[in-house]
């Protein structure tokens, strides 16, 4: 799994998109959640995790039961520090927290995108030793 993550229009999907040469993507608004893992691309988790909630459905649960180690992710970061006065923006913050949590420890890359730069934050090199 890769992540891709930062601040809402700072260009994470236009640098997926990019890096990999794929044109086809999730995205809860156009798309339904049952197709999800039906792309290699899904952008806007957090707009599916505001979804699963509206359903009263625990995002965390819900995404560790998918098989994501082929997908590559991309969401918003929200919050930073700012504690929202409704009580369900407050519950989504805390989800979003949690489900970012567990994909990025999971992940085998993560990358921040700023304002269409990229920073690469976690990687892990697999290799073999050869004797």
């Amino acid at each position: 799994m890769i992540i891709y993550f930062g601040g809402i229009f700072n260009g994470k999907l236009e640098t997926v998109l990019k890096d990999t040469n794929i044109d086809v993507y999730f995205d809860i608004k156009k798309d339904n959640i049952n197709d999800l893992l039906n792309f290699k691309i899904i952008n806007d988790l957090d707009a599916v995790i505001r979804e699963l909630m509206m359903c009263d459905i625990d995002p965390l649960t819900y995404i560790k039961k998918l098989d994501l180690k082929d997908k590559i992710i991309i969401f918003n970061i929200n919050g930073n520090g700012v504690v929202p006065i409704e009580k369900f923006e407050r519950e989504f913050r805390d989800n979003c927290g949690n489900v970012y949590k567990y994909l990025i420890a999971n992940a085998k890359e993560v990358y921040k995108i700023i304002y269409g730069l990229k920073e690469r934050l976690k990687w892990r090199i697999i290799s073999k030793l050869m004797i």
